[in-house]
């Protein structure tokens, strides 16, 4: 069974779709009365469940025992939940934000594996899709500590990946660009409603372009989430161009992802090419 996280829109609810054209078993998840919010999923056939990911860990740890009591394993953990909140420049932000935007992108990501990765052991198999982003290979300003949140996903998926390996769990971190849905509204951001915690007149040049772009881009975006979501079940399931390929540990998605990923390694060689014989030079002589 797969299980994917935030599923109310968005790349959840399209991968729900799309594993229930495939036959394949699904538990859509989301936060609040999933009964309710996930009833037209639940009517097409999915299996729905409450799943908070910035819920207390010992909350998540009953529900957990009590969604494999029920459905059985989970073979397959997709964590899509995320949000970016809020926008604004570093100084423009405070704790309560980097709690806030870390307690869902990360601590929330890992207490999910943490809790499914039993069920998984136990079968010697499954799969783990951590969502990332575009903004985990390379950091633009205005929105740091979203950036950092999806840095720090590839990170952790990269050191998870190590882990789990000889036990024939894979682990993929897909890096999306930008796909058209709402991900840029009110809801899920602050910046189409301008309501950055405090802005600084020092940081408009910065912040007034990026609200304009961003709203101008909300549900205009050029990726097809659908078409990311065939694509991501395809490289889990080994089917299609993915046949007879070993699952990378990173993947980036769109054709923007793919540019952005290949500008961040081109950056990084250059940087190796032009420092490294001063910086390579900090060893002990004996």
């Amino acid at each position: 069974m797969w299980m994917i996280t935030g599923c109310t829109s968005g790349f959840g609810r399209d991968f729900v779709l799309a594993l229930l054209d495939r036959k394949i078993p699904v538990l859509a998840t989301c936060r609040g009365d999933a009964e309710k919010r996930l009833a037209d999923l639940a009517k097409l056939g999915a299996k729905v469940a409450t799943w908070d990911v910035s819920a207390p860990y010992d909350v998540l740890k009953k529900q957990q025992e009590e969604i494999e009591s029920k459905f059985g394993t989970v073979e397959v953990l997709v964590n899509n939940a995320g949000f970016l909140q809020p926008v604004g420049c570093l100084e423009e932000t405070g704790p309560e934000d980097d709690l806030q935007q870390f307690a869902t992108n990360n601590f929330g990501l890992h207490n999910t594996c943490r809790l499914f990765l039993p069920g998984m052991r136990r079968l010697r198999k499954g799969a783990i899709i951590n969502i990332s982003s575009i903004a985990g290979y390379q950091g633009f300003p205005g929105s740091g500590l979203y950036i950092a949140s999806k840095h720090a996903v590839e990170g952790i998926s990269e050191c998870l990946a190590g882990e789990v390996e000889h036990l024939g769990i894979k682990v993929v971190c897909v890096g999306p660009g930008f796909f058209r849905s709402n991900f840029l509204t009110n809801h899920n951001t602050s910046v189409a409603n301008g309501s950055v915690r405090k802005g600084i007149e020092d940081y408009e040049p910065i912040m007034g372009p990026l609200k304009t772009s961003w709203a101008s881009y909300d549900n205009k975006q050029p990726g097809d989430i659908r078409k990311g979501v065939e694509v991501m079940i395809d490289v889990v399931l080994g089917e299609g161009f993915a046949k007879g390929k070993k699952i990378p540990v990173r993947l980036p998605l769109g054709p923007d992802a793919v540019a952005s990923l290949r500008a961040r390694a081109e950056k990084d060689l250059a940087i190796c090419k032009e420092w490294e014989e001063f910086v390579g030079s900090t060893n002990h002589t004996d």
